[in-house]
Parts: C-alpha cells; structure tokens; sequence
C-alpha cells in the first residue's frame, strides 16, 4: 500500500461517475464461491483508462440471486460529467474456480451487452485476448452457433502493462496519467491492486500471503474486455475516439474553468466495496 501510494495519488472524482476523457465503459468480473468481484472502468484516448467502481455482489454463484444482482449492476449505464449516459460495452468473467458451469450457464442467457467468459492463459507470452473457442455442442458433436464460447486472457503481460503505467505516472501530473483511481474507492482495493509481485525466478506473478487479489484482476478482466472482437478498443485512433465521443454526444474538453468538483452533483453514498442487493 505505501509502495502504491508513493508512485500515484488518488483523484477527487465520484465513484460511478465518469470524468471528462472517458467514452468507452468495459468491466470485468471475478468468481468465487460466495461472491462476485466487479470493477466497472472508463477508457478514453490513448486507451487512459478511470476506475469507476468496485463492488462486491455476495451470494454463492451457484444460484441466481447474485447472477441477477450482476445483470443489474451492468445493465445501468454511467453518467457522465457532461450529462450523458455511457452503457457498459463489455465484460469479461473468469470462468475459473468451482463455479465454472454457473458462469456458462449465465453467458448462455446474454442478459448484458457482450459478455466474454474467459480464463487465464498458461503462457506468459500468450496474447490479450484469445480467438474464442467454441464449448457448447449439439447431439452430433457440431459447435452450436449461439453456444458458449470461452477466451483465454494473457493475464501477465496485462499486468506488466498495468504496473509499468503505474511507475511511468509516478511523476506525471493528473491530466497526463495513464491510470485514473477515485479517492472514494476504499482502502482494501488499494492493497488488493498491489496484491501480486512478479518473481522473475518463477517468471510469474506471485500474490503475498492472505492478500486478496481481485481488485488486480477484475482491473485485468477489464481490460481484456477492451480487445472484444467487436469493439478493439486498443486499435482506436484518435480520430475514432472522437467519434465515440460525438457517437454518445460528449463534448470533446469539458467548459473551460469547470473542475470536476463541479460536475452534476450526486447523492452521498456511503463508502464501501460491497454493492448492497
């Protein structure tokens, strides 16, 4: 927490609401026996991205209470400073764990806009994002068309991208950071992002003991969501980020003289990193 600390200060923005620079909205969501992680994060010019929130939704996965919290949560669309509604585009979630069937069986219902179910590649070289692979078959042994598919994620050069952001920031002033964080996200998900060392012995990332890692993960499941063969965030010139700007009737630069401390204001909500069903 204070290696975190000394290389990036946090910035007054409201949770769930997006600042200026953000026109693009993935999230990516972690599985566990009794909970779901989420993290929700704007991306803009340059693929700069904000955390605009992290819950977590509790319930065993196995039912459908929390699967219906989770299509809740995703299917609200961000405000935006300027006023406007940005939909969350994708979101990836980690099919890893003991709740691997319940996580197909909630990407066969498509309840939100692209869900990805992925999981975390062996290859420390391995790409973004996989091609996706189809798991659902029919009688015969044929792929079904609208079946499951799965996608392997290169979960370690991801957090090599992050990390390396984080360090090249250090010194940046905020406007030219490439990572954005709340000051209202609570503590624990500050320590969970500095959770994973990488141990070039191993040639892998290894997590301290008793840390909780999914706030680093649900920010790399977000990310990975960025590379959906639909959106290709990444490849994004700036022209075409200016287009989804105008595309969601964002003004390019927010008034001049107006801090974000001026934006629409929203009612008080109490700190937290559990999304209260």
């Amino acid at each position: 927490m204070l290696k975190f600390i000394r290389i990036h200060i946090v910035e007054a923005y409201p949770l769930r609401l997006a600042p200026y620079g953000v026109c693009a909205i993935t999230a990516g969501v972690d599985t566990q026996d009794n909970r779901l992680a989420v993290q929700i994060t704007g991306w803009g010019k340059g693929m700069a991205c904000w955390v605009l929130d992290y819950v977590e939704l509790p319930g065993d996965p196995a039912d459908d209470a929390v699967w219906a919290a989770l299509t809740d949560l995703l299917n609200r669309p961000i405000e935006h400073q300027s006023g406007h509604l940005l939909p969350i585009l994708a979101t990836a979630i980690d099919m890893g764990g003991h709740r691997t069937e319940a996580v197909k069986d909630y990407m066969r219902k498509r309840l939100i806009k692209r869900p990805m179910v992925i999981f975390g590649a062996t290859a420390n070289n391995a790409p973004v994002i996989g091609k996706p692979k189809a798991v659902d078959v029919n009688w015969k042994g044929q792929n079904l068309k609208r079946g499951v598919t799965t996608q392997q994620v290169g979960t370690v050069g991801i957090k090599h991208k992050l990390f390396g952001n984080l360090s090249a920031d250090a010194d940046k002033p905020q406007e030219n950071r490439r990572v954005h964080f709340s000051d209202q996200l609570p503590p624990d998900y500050f320590s969970g992002l500095v959770s994973e060392t990488y141990d070039p012995k191993q040639n892998r990332f290894t997590k301290k003991r008793g840390a909780r890692n999914e706030p680093l993960d649900t920010w790399v499941y977000a990310y990975a969501a960025t590379h959906h063969q639909e959106l290709r965030l990444h490849l994004y010139t700036a022209a075409k980020w200016g287009a989804l700007n105008e595309q969601y009737g964002i003004p390019p630069k927010k008034t001049a003289g107006q801090p974000l401390s001026e934006a629409k204001p929203k009612k008080a909500q109490p700190k937290r990193s559990t999304y209260l069903l």
